[in-house]
């Protein structure tokens, strides 16, 4: 026991106390986010330690207000089957298959092969 009555444990100690390996325990250490002390080459941990980790990490669930109670298991929210893709996909896609064509007709590397000149070849000077 410490001087002010506080009692410290070993990483082992917690680990066997709380379910817990050590190797995890001295993790939480080495990345401070269990409180501990150094004493010469020791490292303890004031049992109080991990009760505050614990309150710290814990997720609490939100408030019932921000919840829709009408639409959670409603039964008149049936799931629905779409029959295929709507008139408004199917215009959508066919104009960008349109936009698609007239623009690789005006490229220069567009693949229109009637329409094509031949490739400049660019001579490389040998060394």
């Amino acid at each position: 026991m410490s001087e002010s009555g506080e009692r410290l444990e070993t990483p082992k100690q917690l680990a066997a106390r709380v379910g817990l390996t050590e190797r995890q325990v001295r993790h939480l250490i080495q990345t401070r986010q269990i409180e501990h002390v150094m004493i010469g080459c020791r490292v303890l941990i004031p049992v109080g330690a991990f009760t505050n980790f614990l309150e710290a990490k814990k997720v609490r669930p939100c408030p019932d207000a921000t919840k829709d109670h009408d639409s959670v298991g409603s039964k008149s929210a049936l799931a629905s089957m779409s029959s295929g893709p709507n008139v408004a996909a199917a215009a959508s896609a066919q104009l960008a298959r349109r936009t698609a064509n007239r623009l690789k007709s005006f490229s220069r590397n567009g693949c229109n092969a009637e329409d094509a000149a031949p490739a400049q070849v660019i001579p490389l000077k040998s060394s």
